[in-house]
């Protein structure tokens, strides 16, 4: 299991919406772009932030 996807499966467990964008989502697109990390919008209800921050 790579980082990537323990990162997946704790937002899915968690029921955080989230997209990935980036250099991650240009390679999930088809087209080939070397990238070391992976850049996330997460969607939080405020009640929830403040339980991750």
């Amino acid at each position: 299991m790579t980082a990537f996807d323990l990162v997946f499966a704790a937002l899915q467990a968690t029921g955080v919406r989230y997209v990935v964008v980036g250099g991650v989502a240009v390679n999930l697109h088809g087209y080939q772009r070397f990238t070391k990390d992976i850049d996330l919008v997460i969607e939080l209800a405020p009640e929830r932030a403040m339980k991750y921050a």
